[in-house]
This record gives structure tokens, C-alpha cells and sequence, in this order.
């Protein structure tokens, strides 16, 4: 583009520069191949340049900064210092790679920029954030908002000193939806909503249950349960897991309480692993050994592998009051035997990718069969989740596995299945 004299640039005072924005709002201008876009651009080091010269100094340093923009600037471009250490850009007209050259012109100037008082380029540090008109919708002030967010994203440096906001609205949507699903299990958690659903696992000498695992389920009036499952990675980010890995405990020693013959597991998460309160829960609740020698506890594999040995101290902890302790998911991340064997656990889960096609894949075959051997060398005990067909059934029978879980022997359900 042919730029023009300083001069006739829109250099705009604070009014003058709303009202432009306004009117650019209003009148929707945005073709196709163009588009018009405000940016923000911050002096973060503006008090630095303070201390170093004096207050004024530093104002007539912004202030020629200011006229150096204007001279890079097309006609129908608008420029405003808003701020002692911002300034305000509204361009319009521009592809997006016109954009891009526009914004490095800018970033130019604060890299070398010179006045007469320094014979060296001066250092000044700028994070630039902007936003595209009107396609982003919104009033000024969400423009604003928008264009600020971007900008404080933007560090100064190099390598990031100009963020676009719409390149985070994806993230910043995500956001918000965390919040909401965390709101969500506030409320959850609030009106007593998180319940237990029991799957039987069954022994493989004697056909009968032999333990039920409990998983999370939420229920709303006049709806089905549905699976907690998708709260949990997001609950796990918040760091609101050990909350509910403390209402499932409460949970299944109630039952185990009530039913003097019955037999639970439950799965908790990475976070439970070190925390040390949960421990602390669990001496608690667990003084009686009629109650901790009923309970299994799965932990994951990724525990596992992240701190083995903090994750071998929680095993013991748990071995010590009484409890057994199940490695759930076996096969899905990278222990290896030497490390199942460290840990001490009492029992090994396969994962269950390993299960489902395992009568047509000879790779699932050996890799079932050789962790079931290896682990009964140890004296551990498998179980063998997502048991779907008979036909599976009967190959791991053959395979010696001790224990079955899956459809094939039973769905989730609320109501305790024990009763039944």
C-alpha cells in the first residue's frame, strides 16, 4: 500500500478514537479479502524509562514513539495514545498478510527506535494484542476487553510480543467451559448427586462374584444415571479430584459397614496417590480390619510411572492398614514388569484393549498370557476387564486367569446387586 504523510494520518485523540471504533463497528467493514482489526500496543517497561530519565523524559519519548507509528500508517488508519504507556491502532482494509507486515512494522519501530538524545537504538520492551473488526462482534468495550486479553498474553519478547485473540478464543472458551463443568460438580457434590454403580467381578475357579466395583455415577430427578467419566479429567486439572475420590471412600466403607460378607473395589486417581489427607481419611475410616481386608483400590498405571516410588510408599500405606491394592489398566502405558514388581501390589487389571479382540489377535494372546504367567510366578492375582463374549470368557479361563469382569457377566447397576 502507498503510504502518505504524517500529516494526513488520523492521529485521534481519546473521543475521537471511540467514536471512530464506534463507527467502524456500526458500519460493518469487513469484506471478504479485507478486514479492518484494533490493536493495543503496551510500553511495558515504560517505568523502567521513568527512573532512568525523569517522568517528563519519558512522556516526550512515548510521545515521538507516537509520530513514528503515524508515519508507517495508510489513510484510512486511525492512531490514539490512550494511556501514558498505550497506544491504540485501528487499521483497516488489510489481508491478513498485510496485517501480519503491519504489526512487524510496528514492532520495528519499538525495536529501533532513536530520538536526538541517544546516538543507540533505545530500549524499549512492547507486547502488541489485537482483534478483528467486526467479525468478533461485540460492543467497544468487549472490543477493548478482547484486544486487552490478547495483549497481556503477549509477553514483550521476540519470539512472543504480538498475540491475535483469535487465535485464544478456542482456549478461552475451554475455560469457561471448565469452569462451568467445575460449577457443575460443585452443585453435583452440593445436592448429593454423585452415587455408586456396582459391577461384579467374577472368580474364575468358582463362577460365583467375588468382589463389585464401584463406579461413579450422577443422578438428576427424573433421569437415567450417566457416567461421571467425563468429569474426571477436568476435575483432575482443577485439582477437585481428591474431593470426590473422598466421597467414594465414605461411600463404599458405608455398604462394607452394612454388608459384613460383601467385597468392594473402587478406582482413584493419580492426584489421591499423594495425598497425604486421603491417607489420613483412610485411617480413619479403616480402623476396623474386617472392613480394610474387603476393600480393593485400583490405582492407575500412569501413577505408576510417574513416581514409583511415592507410589510403592502409597501401596504399602495401604497394604498396612489392611486393604488390597489392585494396578488397574496394565498394558495401557509403560510399567514394565520390573516395575509391577517393585510396587507390591496385590492384584494386576489388564487393560481392556488387550480383551476385547483377543480370540482374533495373537498379539493380545501372547502379551494376556505372558503377564499372567509372570504375575503368577509373584503370586499376584489378574483380572481381565471388558469380558464381553463367551468366546472370550472361555479362552482366558484357558489362559488362567483368576478373575473376569465385563458385560458377559454383568452391567453397572444402582441398585446393590448383593440384595438381590
Amino acid at each position: 500500500m502507498q503510504k502518505i504523510p504524517k500529516t494526513e494520518c488520523n492521529l485521534l485523540n481519546y473521543t475521537e478514537f471511540l467514536v471512530a471504533l464506534q463507527n467502524t463497528l456500526a458500519a460493518g467493514f469487513a469484506p471478504k479479502s479485507t478486514q479492518a482489526t484494533f490493536l493495543e500496543v503496551c510500553i511495558n517497561n515504560y517505568p523502567n524509562i521513568i527512573s532512568w530519565y525523569d517522568y517528563v523524559r519519558a512522556n516526550e519519548i512515548v510521545a515521538e514513539l507516537v509520530g513514528r507509528f503515524a508515519e508507517i500508517l495508510d489513510g484510512e488508519d486511525s492512531l490514539s495514545r490512550m494511556h501514558l504507556d498505550r497506544v491504540w491502532f485501528l487499521l483497516k482494509g488489510y489481508t491478513a498478510k498485510e496485517l501480519e507486515k503491519a504489526v512487524k512494522k510496528i514492532h520495528d519501530v519499538v525495536e529501533n527506535f532513536e530520538n536526538k538524545l541517544f546516538r543507540k537504538p533505545m530500549h524499549i520492551v512492547a507486547s502488541i494484542g489485537s482483534v478483528n473488526l467486526p467479525k468478533s462482534n461485540g460492543t467497544v468495550d468487549e472490543i477493548l476487553h478482547k484486544a486487552y486479553i490478547a495483549r497481556t498474553s503477549a509477553n514483550g519478547t521476540n519470539s512472543l510480543y504480538y498475540a491475535r485473540f483469535e487465535d485464544m478464543e478456542s482456549g478461552l472458551i475451554a475455560s469457561r467451559n471448565e469452569a462451568q463443568v467445575m460449577y457443575d460438580v460443585q452443585q453435583i457434590i452440593d445436592n448429593e448427586r454423585f452415587q455408586a454403580a456396582y459391577q461384579p467381578i467374577i472368580c474364575a475357579k468358582t463362577g460365583e462374584t467375588e468382589y463389585y466395583e464401584c463406579l461413579l455415577r450422577i443422578t438428576s430427578p427424573g433421569e437415567a444415571p450417566v457416567s461421571a467419566g467425563g468429569l474426571i479429567p477436568i476435575a483432575e486439572k482443577m485439582n477437585f479430584i481428591k474431593v470426590i475420590d473422598r466421597i467414594m471412600l465414605q461411600k463404599v466403607v458405608e455398604q462394607l459397614r452394612q454388608n459384613p460378607k460383601l467385597k468392594l473395589t473402587f478406582n482413584i486417581s493419580n492426584a489421591t496417590t499423594d495425598d497425604a489427607e486421603w491417607l489420613k481419611m483412610c485411617s480413619k475410616l479403616l480402623k476396623n480390619t474386617s472392613i480394610s481386608s474387603r476393600i480393593l483400590i485400583e490405582i492407575t498405571e500412569t501413577a505408576a510411572h510417574r513416581d514409583l516410588r511415592g507410589t510403592a510408599y502409597f501401596v504399602a500405606s495401604l497394604q498396612g492398614l489392611g486393604c488390597q491394592v489392585a494396578l488397574d489398566d496394565f498394558g495401557a502405558g509403560y510399567t514394565s514388569f520390573r516395575q509391577l514388581k517393585a510396587l507390591s501390589v496385590d492384584m494386576v487389571k489388564i487393560d481392556g484393549a488387550y480383551i476385547k479382540d483377543i480370540t482374533s489377535n495373537r498379539d493380545n494372546q501372547t502379551f494376556v498370557k505372558t503377564l499372567i504367567d509372570f504375575t503368577s510366578n509373584y503370586g499376584l492375582k489378574t483380572v481381565a476387564e471388558f469380558v464381553e463374549t463367551g468366546d472370550v470368557a472361555k479362552m482366558l479361563l484357558d489362559m488362567n486367569v483368576d478373575y473376569l469382569q465385563g458385560y458377559y457377566f454383568g452391567k453397572p447397576q444402582m441398585d446393590a446387586p448383593w440384595k438381590e
